[in-house]
């Protein structure tokens, strides 16, 4: 497990104010003092939120670890303040900006922990609408070659044109454009639903491209192997991501629902005013 550290070394002075602290030693829920600054129990379960510990691991050092890890943090904030760069424009904006995107982090939270786990029923049902992830599971073992995505209709008109994996790699190098051909694979467990029924449908050596973020991805499949998911396993999985798409949904509508209650609350200057949104540029069709 990685240290709980900081990059920047401690401040001779901040050590200084480390070891001469204050004439009570902590006790009960505050695990070390800071000057005037308690560190507690709470703030040491939040450092170590998301930290991974091996069962066989020393917690104790661990948590020890961590009060120094939150120690540090306090030493040199506090000598930032004492250099008044929390009066820094900069560093009040960032304040802001860190503070909304906390409390939107715990309304999403918030919002999350109220879908319940759906029931067996309700998973096994969910297996039954989705063979593709569960009775005719499959995984592709696949060619595949990434290439930066591109608007240029000429450039999308030739990638349709060509036939072959070959073909595509070979216009690639012609037209100048990095790219990486790798095998690769493909669970129909972890792809979204639409994909990989689509899959299922192409013929046999057909070359399909797929958009993922900067990136077109063509593939072409070049084994098939099924392997069906069943069981417990296959329950739970359903279940979670059933909650998953439940969850989903209810973020996108109460998110417009908040939106839709305060857009008479904002005011844009002009030139900021929000413009009709573009689509996506589709990856070519093949």
């Amino acid at each position: 497990m990685p240290r709980l550290r900081y990059i920047l070394p401690l401040l001779p002075l901040a050590l200084a104010a480390c070891n001469s602290g204050g004439s009570s030693a902590p006790s009960g829920q505050v695990v070390a003092k800071v000057g005037g600054d308690d560190v507690t129990v709470g703030e040491l379960n939040a450092e170590l939120v998301g930290v991974r510990i091996p069962p066989d691991a020393d917690r104790s050092a661990i948590e020890g670890q961590a009060v120094q890890s939150i120690v540090e943090r306090k030493l040199l904030a506090n000598e930032a303040k004492t250099r008044k760069l929390d009066d820094n424009p900069a560093y009040l904006l960032q304040k802001r900006r860190t503070d909304e995107l906390l409390l939107v982090q715990m309304l999403r939270d918030q919002i999350a922990s109220s879908v319940p786990k759906p029931s067996t029923a309700e998973a096994e049902t969910y297996i039954q609408d989705h063979p593709t992830l569960f009775s005719n599971r499959r995984l592709y073992i696949l060619d595949q070659i990434q290439f930066p995505a591109t608007t240029d209709p000429e450039m999308i008109k030739k990638i349709s044109a060509t036939q072959t994996m070959d073909d595509l790699e070979q216009l690639l190098i012609a037209s100048g454009i990095e790219y990486r051909r790798a095998p690769s694979s493909l669970d129909t467990v972890s792809a979204p639903v639409d994909i990989a029924a689509r899959l299922t449908e192409l013929p046999s050596g057909e070359v399909f491209v797929v958009r993922q973020g900067p990136a077109f991805i063509a593939n072409r499949i070049v084994e098939t192997r099924t392997t069906p998911f069943s069981g417990e396993k296959a329950v739970e999985f359903a279940q979670n991501r059933l909650r998953a798409e439940r969850i989903q949904k209810r973020l996108q509508a109460e998110a417009k629902a908040v939106q839709d209650k305060g857009k008479n609350l904002v005011t844009y200057q002009d030139k900021y005013k929000p413009k009709p949104q573009k689509p996506a540029a589709a990856a070519p069709a093949k």
